[in-house]
Formats: structure tokens, sequence, C-alpha cells
């Protein structure tokens, strides 16, 4: 497919755009498993388009049809009573993936065990990444076949289906990111009773801390358990104390003990909110035994959204932690490595043989690449980039009206105004209490901008999708999918967000 073909297609199909920053490297390999998931899910999703900017912003653009299609096989299975069993290889395949790198941890880290753990990890995440094609719609199925059902049956709006389903689907347990933030909260609570650990705490004396056998025993406790919690798509971050102390420092600044023990009690006030929802909407309505297959099935999307969100990062932070160990030995810079794809790190890694320069500077600008069933890759570079994600973004037009799926109402809001705070980064961009973050899809270091915000928009996303568990949990409302709220407002806009519709209107604009 040549430039033309594609800015057609882009231009006359509906696409799916997510936005993140991304390395190559990571990228390539499961674009490629994508492609080449019909061997699993029956599904190929293809053409995958992947656009990387300057700035390392990086765009994932998939035609949503694909997409719905891929989705709708898991949907057909949980008919059939066959999705669980899905969900167990898939579990299978991750458990292989870990124990590649606990055997990789006993080895010498050099460049034959290096090799020998790559080998083993593309061998079973392509696997475990062709499992999750069908999950890139984030539970959008589940308001095409499940909602229309409780709408019909039982008289209601689509938006008072959407809103029961939401609470029926939610899981029992805690999302992982619950359970994470009350562990680190509880980390908190316990320096501040400890006057010597909250002094060093307060004065940054990492040297004091690393002395400090409960400190060292709290951070070697949640490490075990979170190494990956400061990964993204782009990089990974090495845990340290002192990170883990900056953490606590910025939680506990301004609060007492008796703050952070109501934050921790916040979250299981709106467990039991939601159990009440959930147990008051079973008592006004009569599910059949159809619908109890369909929340079924949504439950477990849900679930399943929530592990996938947390296995895709430790995957990240194998890969990108294998790239760091690469640039020592090879002695370039890892965002020499982030832009290559998978096929040219690993002969880079085996043979030495590094990329061009002259692709490299390329790379370092704008450039896409064009991923099909059966064919090479395309690369686009410079304005030809440009000219494609325009094309791509014209067929989401702007309008004074933004329009998502109503994820979560909160606590019964019917109406939400605030001030928009976009943020792309939660490490560097601020977020006031009580604005509304405005993103293009949450992760797992979002958590605590989204516990002091008002309300929460996203770009990306339906009912399983991070943003709505995280924010059900939290009892904040959120609309979700808008495709363009990043675009099309800016920080200070005044907006009023329609729970009942999902709707946002600009009320007036940052000056």
């Amino acid at each position: 497919m040549n430039k033309r073909q594609l800015l057609e297609l882009v231009s006359t199909t509906d696409m799916d755009i997510q936005k993140a920053k991304a390395a190559v490297v990571g990228a390539s390999y499961i674009y490629h498993a994508y492609r080449d998931a019909e061997d699993i899910t029956g599904v190929s999703i293809s053409p995958t388009l992947e656009i990387h900017k300057e700035d390392n912003d990086f765009f994932q653009i998939m035609p949503e049809s694909k997409m719905e299609e891929a989705a709708l096989s898991n949907y057909e299975l949980a008919m059939e009573d066959s999705l669980k069993k899905r969900i167990r290889e898939r579990s299978a395949t991750m458990a292989k993936i870990e124990q590649a790198w606990e055997k990789f941890q006993g080895s010498s880290h050099d460049i034959t065990s290096i090799i020998a753990f790559m080998r083993e990890f593309l061998e079973h995440s392509t696997v475990w990444w062709k499992y999750s094609s069908i999950l890139e719609e984030k539970g959008k199925v589940i308001e095409k076949k499940v909602t229309p059902i409780l709408q019909e049956n039982h008289g209601m709006s689509f938006s008072e289906a959407s809103e029961a389903v939401g609470i029926l689907s939610h899981p029992e347990n805690p999302s992982f990111y619950t359970v994470e933030r009350k562990r680190f909260l509880n980390i908190c609570a316990g320096i501040i009773q400890d006057k010597e650990s909250l002094e060093a705490i307060r004065s940054s004396d990492i040297q004091a801390l690393e002395n400090n056998r409960s400190f060292v025993r709290a951070f070697r406790s949640y490490k075990k358990d979170y190494f990956f919690i400061k990964t993204n798509f782009y990089d990974r971050t090495i845990l340290t104390p002192a990170l883990f102390a900056a953490d606590i420092k910025a939680e506990i600044r301004g609060k007492s003990l008796k703050d952070i023990k109501n934050d921790i009690s916040s979250f299981d006030t709106e467990a039991r909110n939601l159990k009440k929802k959930k147990k008051d909407l079973l008592s006004r309505i009569k599910l059949s035994d159809e619908e109890k297959k369909n929340i079924r099935f949504a439950v477990l999307m849900t679930e399943w959204h929530d592990t996938r969100k947390l296995k895709m990062m430790k995957q990240f932070f194998y890969l990108y932690d294998i790239c760091h160990k690469v640039a020592d030995i090879r002695d370039v810079r890892y965002d020499f490595i982030a832009k290559m794809m998978m096929q040219e790190f690993l002969k880079f890694l085996e043979t030495g043989k590094a990329l061009e320069q002259d692709e490299y500077n390329r790379r370092k600008g704008d450039f896409a690449i064009l991923y099909q069933k059966g064919r090479p890759e395309v690369f686009f570079y410079g304005r030809d980039v440009v000219k494609i994600l325009d094309a791509c973004k014209k067929r989401d037009e702007k309008t004074a009206e933004l329009k998502g799926a109503v994820a979560s109402k909160g606590r019964g809001e019917t109406r939400v105004l605030g001030k928009v705070r976009i943020v792309k980064d939660p490490a560097k961009d601020l977020l006031n209490t009580g604005d509304i973050l405005v993103t293009s899809m949450t992760r797992i270091e979002f958590v605590p901008l989204m516990k002091k915000a008002k309300a929460i928009i996203t770009d990306e996303g339906g009912i399983a999708c991070h943003a709505a568990i995280v924010s059900r949990e939290l009892g904040i409302p959120c609309i979700t999918g808008t495709k363009s709220a990043t675009d099309s407002l800016r920080d200070g806009d005044k907006v009023e967000m329609d729970m009942h519709s999902g709707s946002i209107r600009l009320k007036s604009k940052s000056i």
C-alpha cells in the first residue's frame, strides 16, 4: 500500500486512534502479533499503523471494524461458555514469560543469556499479545451487545441500561490499581507514625532510610510486587529507595495521619457503595438467564482488561530492562535501541550490526510504519506522516459538543461543571484538586491524579477500560471514548459534562 492508497483508506474508514508515548522496539512485535492473530482469535487486525512523532508522541491507528470483529469473537465464545478457556490459555502463556524472567535473573546477563531470554520471551509474549488483540476495543462490545438487551427487556433508556451494565459487570474483587494504592497509603501511614522514618522522608535523607529496617522492609515488599509501577510504553524506571521515598514525601505533604487513613477508607467506602448499587439494582429488576449470561461475559471482560494492564506493564519492564542492558553492553544510548524494530534489535543483539545512522536520523523525526497481513512493513517519513495523521483525525471533526460513553456517574451526579486540565505525562503535568482530568487514556501512574480529579474525560476507552474501572472504584464521574477531547479542549476551559447523555459542552474558553 502506497501513500495515496493509505490516505484514501484512512479518509474513508472509521479508524480507532490511541495516543501515548511508545518505543518502536516494543510496538513493532506487538503489531506483528496483532497482524498474525488469526490463528488464535480468528481475526487479523490489519492494516495497523503506528505513528511516532519527533517528541516521542505515539499514535496507534486501527480499523474500528477489525477491532469490533475481534471483540465479537470473545462474545460468541462467552455465549458458548468457552471464553474462560481462552482466558486460562492466555494466563498460562504469561506464567511462562514470568518463569523465563526468573530464570534470566539467575544468569550472567551477558549477550548469550540475553539472546536465550529474548528467544523464550518472544515465543510466549507474541502468543500473549495475539490473545490481547481482542481487547483493543476496550469493552465497547459490551455497549453493543449487552446494554441493548437490558434496555429492551426492562424499558430503560440506553443511558440507564449502560449505567446498569457498568454496575452489574464491575468485578467483586477490587482492581489491582486499588489494591496497590491501599498498599502504598498504608506504608505512608506507617511512616507518619514512625518519627525517625518521617524525619528522614521529609529531609530526603536516603542514607538514613536505607539504614531504617522498617522502611527497607516496606520498600522491598512493595518492590517485589510492584517493580513495574513506573514503567510506561516507552521505557522502564527501576524503583529505588530514593524514588520510593520521593513518592511517599509527595503523598504525605500537608496531610495528617487522619487524612491518609481517610484516603484508605475511601476505597472501602466506594466498594460498599458499588455493592449497594448492585444490590438495589437487582432488587428492582429480575435478570433472565440470557441476561445473566451476558452480564457474566461483561464481568469476565472487565476482569480481563484489569489483568491485561498489569501483565503488559510487566512485559514492557522485562523488555525495556533488556534493552538497557544491551545498550550498556554495546555502548549505545537507550533511545537508539528504542527506535529499532524488534527484528532490527535482535540482529543488533546477535551480530552487533546497528541501525544505519541515516535511518536512525530519519526516525528521530516524524515517521510511521504500516503493518499488513502477508506483506512487509511500509515506512513513511516527514510531511507524509503529517498528511496521514491529519487524514485520520479528519474522520473525527471537532464540534462545539464532544460526546462519549458514561463510564461512571460517580455518586449519582447528573451534571458536572469544572475547569479542564490536560494531562499527557502524569509525572510532569500538574493537576489541582477539583480539576477535570482530560487525557487520551489513563494508566497505572494516573491513579494518584485521578483521586484528586473532580471528573475524568478520555479520548479512548469503553465501559471496561482502565479509566472506567478505576473511576467507579473511586466514585468519580467519568466519560470515556470522546476521541478528541485532548485536541478540542485546552487547560482552563470550563466545561459541563452531561452524565446522562455523555455530552461535554464548552461553557467558556480559557483566557
